[in-house]
């Protein structure tokens, strides 16, 4: 029995090990020399002609973009398993937002946003019930911003209830959480190889 359970330990550890994946945060900004259209915020990213300043962040939290700016905030993570995501935008974006999901536009807004740090804002961009499946995701935000350079923010959750703060490892963590029905059928696995290894030694 002590062998099944340290067998069944194993198991546990190395599906866990094996799901620790990093995910990257990366925010670019450039200022608005060009006109902002905000119903295509792709095409006025790529309208400006101004240099781009490249940030590699830990957590999209309390950031000053700067005024006059338009910017990309970029994640790029990997999913274990499937799962719902949602997201709350708290933006300093005159010009709005954009979310994209795998290059796919999710939602938009084109209204003056200041959230004024606090979530129960009706500035504040709610993106939910994002299903995610298994695999390489890439999330990409867009806002622009004239005046007066506010903090933004960002914060997410996987089971509607609980929220974390948008950070490299909180995704990582929660991207990397596997279905207890695929850690239940791995350790079954190996319990049955471990248990026909025994029976031929003995």
């Amino acid at each position: 029995m002590k062998k099944v359970s340290s067998v069944l330990s194993a198991a546990a550890a190395v599906v866990l090990s094996s799901t620790v994946n990093a995910s990257l945060i990366t925010l670019d900004s450039r200022s608005i020399d060009v006109a902002i259209d905000n119903t295509d915020f792709v095409s006025s990213w790529t309208n400006q002609t101004s240099a781009i300043t490249h940030t590699d962040i830990d957590t999209f939290d309390l950031y000053r973009s700067g005024n006059n700016t338009i910017n990309l905030m970029t994640i790029d993570f990997d999913m274990v398993s499937m799962g719902s995501w949602g997201f709350d935008l708290g933006l300093d974006a005159g010009y709005g937002a954009a979310f994209y999901l795998d290059n796919t536009l999710v939602s938009s807004r084109t209204d003056n946003l200041w959230w004024a740090y606090n979530w129960n804002n009706s500035d504040v961009m709610h993106v939910l019930d994002n299903t995610l499946t298994a695999g390489a995701h890439t999330l990409e935000i867009y806002w622009a911003e004239n005046c007066c350079n506010g903090a933004s923010s960002a914060k997410f959750t996987t089971d509607g209830i609980n929220w974390q703060a948008l950070s490299s490892e909180n995704i990582a963590k929660a991207a990397s959480v596997t279905e207890p029905a695929t850690i239940a059928l791995f350790s079954l696995g190996l319990v049955g190889l471990s248990l026909t290894r025994i029976k031929k030694k003995s």
